[in-house]
């Protein structure tokens, strides 16, 4: 059962070279050099880029994770500056005693006139306060830094959240009028006895956290925002125009950033491209920070070394590619030359003579000459021979009498020798000769003849033999006795 499937291999292995044309010497060396060429230079090309790839990743993962982590910092740093600032405005005195005296109904109008100053005076001081405002136990606006006071975007329960002595900060929401984002937050006021009389209520700009996402967004055109638990985009480096409705990242790419936070992973972003970015919390509060960076942008060096490696491997391979084509040339010429030189020869004609070169071709190519030009030596002695050669006929031998075995008796070998023009004699070859039956009947003085004068036959054997023709002197030549035609018994 084994020697099919080794026949079966050997004839596919043998059908690779004609499947890929390489039957030819030449084409089987450009195919090696080729070979030899690409797999090392395609090889050190993929180690290359696998480790820059690798190397890039940890800068791309080192970079996004330190500004992801410092724009975290800094936004709480800016929210614990803000909480600060409303909790030492709603301390000031002008607060706490026109507060007091706003809850009697006499100094009531009086103390509400010099709250919406003090608002006024803070606002204009701190514009990253949009509008202050100032809440009684019940939750009735006292006074405002605005024309006439505004919603408050804070959850539910919050003034009893603020009498229990807290701070509460409220959900960004979008103010259609000023076409910017604002945040609310919540403060108690106290009394000098540690009372709670009321509230300080401040809508905060996030212009401040916008100058700090562009000053660390990442790259060129690396993105940093600011999203909420549910995927809310609060605040971004990018387009911030719009409300937040329509800023929301998908469910599965928010849970995958809150899993993987810190961790680099590739996603795509709100508008449908793949990026690479990194989450990071705010301390103070339930957002997150985001730092992008589109995936094309982030691999773009290695993107650029894999096309630079593409372009070298190339040009090197052509450069090979021409080279061994040279050198092939330089082997398979004198091969066809050879080639050439004897289908000439094997149609006859040996004037062949090929221009001998160096080393073990040049060699071959010697031995061919040496072979062609003993080949024609060869052909002019043969033509000389058949040019000098005597004519004569062989004759039938007459019929004979003689006994059946004599008649049916081989004879044994003798020589021939050709008179040269010069007088002169030559050997021409040595046959084997054997005697035709006939019905002739044997002479008293012939061994396969019935005449005394023999055989025609024998008659010009003799004269070969003497050198002479027939029907000339007998004194030109004679058969020896042991060398004719006889018998055997």
């Amino acid at each position: 059962m084994p020697q099919p499937t080794s026949d079966v291999s050997r004839a596919v292995v043998g059908q690779v070279p004609k499947a890929l044309r390489l039957e030819s010497i030449k084409s089987r060396i450009v195919g090696l050099a080729l070979l030899a060429t690409l797999m090392p230079s395609l090889g050190m090309a993929w180690i290359s880029y696998v480790q820059s790839r690798a190397a890039l990743t940890d800068k791309i993962t080192e970079e996004l994770q330190s500004v992801s982590e410092q724009t975290a910092r800094e936004i709480d740093l800016w929210v614990k500056e803000r909480l600060y600032d409303v909790r030492v405005f709603a301390s000031s005195y002008e607060v706490t005693e026109n507060i007091d005296r706003a809850r009697r109904s006499a100094g009531r109008a009086q103390a509400g006139a010099r709250l919406n100053n003090y608002l006024t005076s803070v606002e204009e001081r701190f514009p990253d306060y949009n509008e202050l405002l100032v809440i009684d136990q019940r939750g009735q606006p006292l006074a405002t830094s605005a024309d006439r006071p505004g919603d408050v975007h804070l959850p539910p329960g919050w003034l009893d959240r603020v009498a229990a002595d807290q701070t509460v900060i409220g959900g960004a929401y979008w103010d259609e009028q000023l076409g910017q984002r604002f945040m609310t937050v919540a403060v108690p006021v106290t009394a000098a006895d540690r009372t709670f009389v009321g509230a300080l209520v401040a809508n905060v700009s996030y212009r401040a956290v916008l100058t700090i996402l562009l000053v660390f967004a990442p790259g060129e055109s690396g993105n940093m925002y600011v999203i909420a638990p549910d995927g809310t985009v609060i605040i971004g480096s990018g387009a911030d125009a719009g409300p937040i409705a329509d800023r929301r990242l998908e469910s599965a790419t928010t849970q995958f950033l809150f899993a993987s936070e810190g961790s680099p992973v590739t996603y795509s972003d709100r508008d449908g491209n793949e990026v690479i970015g990194t989450l990071k919390r705010v301390p103070r509060l339930d957002w997150a920070v985001v730092a992008e960076i589109p995936l094309e942008e982030a691999y773009a060096q290695v993107e650029e070394l894999r096309d630079v490696t593409v372009i070298l491997v190339m040009g090197l391979l052509i450069l090979v590619g021409f080279i061994a084509y040279r050198l092939s040339l330089l082997i398979v010429r004198p091969l066809d030359r050879l080639t050439t030189g004897a289908a000439e020869v094997a149609a006859g004609d040996l004037a062949v003579d090929l221009p001998v070169g160096k080393g073990e071709v040049g060699y071959l190519t010697e031995v061919f000459n040496g072979m062609v030009a003993r080949l024609r030596e060869g052909r002019q002695q043969l033509e000389v021979l058949l040019v000098n050669r005597p004519a004569h006929r062989d004759m039938e031998p007459p019929a004979s009498d003689g006994d059946p075995g004599e008649r049916n008796a081989p004879c044994e070998p003798f020589e021939i020798a050709v008179r040269d023009p010069d007088g002169g004699c030559r050997p021409f070859q040595e046959v084997q000769r054997h005697a035709r039956p006939h019905r002739g009947r044997r002479g008293p003085q012939g061994c396969c003849g019935g005449s005394a004068g023999g055989h025609p036959r024998d008659r010009s054997r003799r004269a070969l033999r003497g050198g002479g023709i027939p029907g000339r002197a007998p004194g030109h030549g004679h058969r020896r006795r042991d060398q004719g035609c006889r018998p055997n018994p």
